[in-house]
């Protein structure tokens, strides 16, 4: 039923649009196909690859490349058409963005599919890639990857008429987007978002980082994509370093996966960091202390308070070069703190780092030692892909050093009870003499598969059972309302005491501009406004700190620290 109103939707909307303008002819997209998509990919690739640094890391990411064509080739043996799920188990920095496009195009061209969707969990990956792909696909001009996610329409792209016009229906052969995008598109009763589900039919998905997907729909997310697959002649590809064992679930339990490289076949040259587990809880002074004898190190907590609470501890010890990142602070802060980091680590500078997870979200950076705050298995194997990532410190490799905060307060739900799982496990390494290799395949096996058998998908998965009940009785609004990958709205506030005098009243003109309520905004102003913007949960956005300008539009009247962003208070439990 999805299926068929997306094509009637769809084609109701290009029959209005075509008759309000004149046009004789459908409004669509110009078509390369998937032969010339994959060899303009593998020549950019080929070009690309002998430029690189012979070091052993850059063979790993040849041979994962390699593989993955191999494997795109081969297709699934029980299927002509190649539908099916692949399991790509790739740790952090062996090329996985690049494999696992070579992958989606090899295969979409032996098996005529019809496009590719690249799916990841945070924005920040999906422009990252997208530019990536644009720079593979850069001598067939700038019409064949199609970026869509939340910020796109205010981003500078979408003033490219083909962008916005494909965005709507996602008429492109090459398509980079969010789980959330692509996941509540296929679980909602929107119009505007399912007149796009008919182009997932023969497509090949990627799905990057797939242990972000929340354990509350896993079930329902699975059972989604098994119907794409079977009904539909999709292929899903699963790419991540922590490959969560989706077939100890009922739904997948029949299900075999077809492996491009199994988490059993990482080979040991990946593994580019030793760890350390620190048992007993350290007070905030400690751990500053601790991280302050390093020349460069990065440490990272599980919500802003604490980050914010360390940020302080080194500030009073007068620790040199130290910076904060975290979603408290507005973009352009973000992006500037990330450039002054990456300059003192390719100079190598004296530096400390203090973020929340928002790191752990595809930033390329490559730190020599990790501190990481107690957390879910995944949390702590994507923490340390920002240690020596480059494989360049030798045999020894980097340090990832796991410990406990005194003040060790978590956001609620799965993640405390993944986070408690985590320490159980530390903890019968520790007893029996074990090594602690985190990011050993066999203890992530065990780890997920105590997780999915725990309390915690138990007691959330009746947000799954409810969606499905609701799919069966055929009740869309109820489905929709049920499906939220993103658990709480957040409260968009705009910065305007931060930056230059000169980029602080720019930003006081647009702002003053939406107070007037007219000339409505340009995508330009727009823009400009969402790189001074800082999302809160509602909670902290107390109407005391919120100045009203315009619909929806708001400035910040409380304090903005230079270093940290916004500062409420730093008892609070905000992961990001």
């Amino acid at each position: 039923m999805r299926m068929c109103h997306s094509a009637l939707v769809d084609a109701d909307f290009l029959d209005t649009s075509a008759h309000f303008s004149g046009e004789r002819q459908l409004s669509t997209s110009p078509t390369w196909g998937m032969t010339t998509l994959w060899q303009t990919f593998s020549t950019f690739y080929e070009k690309r690859f002998p430029f690189q640094p012979a070091t052993g890391i850059n063979q790993v990411r040849q041979d994962l490349y390699r593989r993955a064509v191999e494997v795109a080739l081969q297709g699934n043996p029980q299927r002509c058409n190649g539908a099916g799920i692949y399991r790509m188990a790739a740790r952090t920095g062996t090329g996985k963005t690049l494999s696992a496009a070579a992958f989606a195009l090899a295969h979409a061209e032996k098996y005529h599919k019809s496009r590719i969707v690249m799916a990841v969990p945070f924005t920040t990956i999906t422009t990252q890639n997208a530019q990536v792909y644009r720079q593979a696909f850069s001598a067939m001009g700038d019409e064949v990857v199609l970026e869509h996610h939340s910020n796109i329409s205010d981003d500078d792209q979408a003033d490219n008429t083909w962008r916005r016009l494909s965005s709507q229906n996602w008429d492109a052969e090459f398509i980079v987007t969010t789980t959330v995008q692509l996941f509540e598109s296929l679980f909602s009763n929107k119009p505007s978002k399912t007149r796009k589900l008919h182009r997932l039919v023969n497509a090949v998905i990627v799905l990057d980082e797939v242990q972000a997907i929340p354990l509350a729909l896993l079930p329902a997310v699975l059972r989604m994509l098994r119907q794409l697959v079977d009904d539909y002649g999709v292929s899903v590809l699963l790419a991540s370093a922590t490959q969560p064992n989706f077939w100890d679930l009922p739904v997948w339990q029949d299900l075999k996966p077809i492996e491009v490289v199994s988490p059993t076949q990482v080979p040991e040259s990946t593994r580019r960091v030793r760890f350390d587990y620190h048992e007993k809880p350290l007070s905030w002074e400690q751990v500053a202390q601790q991280v302050g004898r390093y020349p460069q190190a990065l440490t990272i907590l599980n919500t802003t308070g604490q980050a914010q609470h360390l940020y302080e501890a080194l500030r009073q010890q007068d620790v040199g070069n130290l910076h904060h990142l975290s979603s408290r602070m507005c973009p352009v802060h973000r992006d500037r703190v990330l450039h002054q980091v990456r300059t003192a680590l390719d100079q190598g500078q004296p530096l400390q780092l203090v973020s929340t997870q928002l790191i752990e979200a595809g930033v390329d950076v490559d730190f020599p030692v990790v501190y990481r705050a107690l957390g879910p298995a995944e949390s702590i194997v994507q923490s340390a892909g920002r240690a020596n990532r480059e494989g360049k410190l030798g045999q020894r490799g980097g340090l990832v050093v796991v410990f406990t905060p005194q003040d060790h307060s978590l956001p609620a739900g799965s993640y405390a009870r993944a986070t408690a799982l985590m320490r159980n496990l530390l903890n019968q390494l520790l007893a029996a003499g074990q090594p602690l290799d985190i990011d050993d395949p066999r203890l992530l096996e065990a780890y997920f598969a105590a997780l999915y058998q725990s309390e915690c998908l138990n007691a959330l998965n009746h947000t799954s059972t409810t969606v499905e009940h609701a799919r069966l009785r055929l009740a869309f609004d109820d489905v929709a309302t049920q499906f939220r990958m993103i658990d709480q709205a957040t409260v968009p506030v705009v910065i305007t005491t931060y930056g230059s005098s000169d980029d602080q009243a720019a930003l006081m003109q647009v702002v003053e501009q939406c107070g007037q309520g007219a000339p409505p905004l340009s995508r330009r102003q727009r823009r400009l406004l969402q790189r001074y913007t800082v999302n809160l949960m509602p909670t902290l956005a107390g109407q005391q700190w919120l100045h009203q300008v315009g619909e929806g539009v708001h400035t910040w009247l409380g304090r903005y620290d230079p270093a940290m962003g916004v500062v409420v208070g730093v008892s609070d439990s905000q992961v990001w």
